[in-house]
């Protein structure tokens, strides 16, 4: 991959802001689980939501999330440097 470090960091920024933003959602969810008791909700929308915000869900799940792809920008960063 050919990115220039101000492209690289717009991206990580981007990322960022999603990440933000996603959080927020899952919040925003889980007090509608919180009010409801939807498990189903619970289960299926806002624990997959979690593990796909990134690595801090505590649960056993190796799927891509927002914190994998932050490192891999960060890694080509790396390598476009050297």
């Amino acid at each position: 991959m050919n990115l220039k470090t101000h492209d690289i960091d717009d991206l990580r920024d981007t990322l960022e802001e999603a990440q933000e933003k996603l959080y927020e959602a899952i919040r925003l969810l889980e007090i509608y689980v919180r009010e409801t008791g939807d498990r189903n909700a619970e289960a299926y929308l806002v624990d997959q939501l979690k593990v796909h915000a990134g690595r801090g869900h505590g649960f056993l799940s190796s799927d891509l999330n927002i914190d994998d792809i932050i490192e891999h920008l960060d890694e080509i960063q790396e390598d476009e440097e050297e």
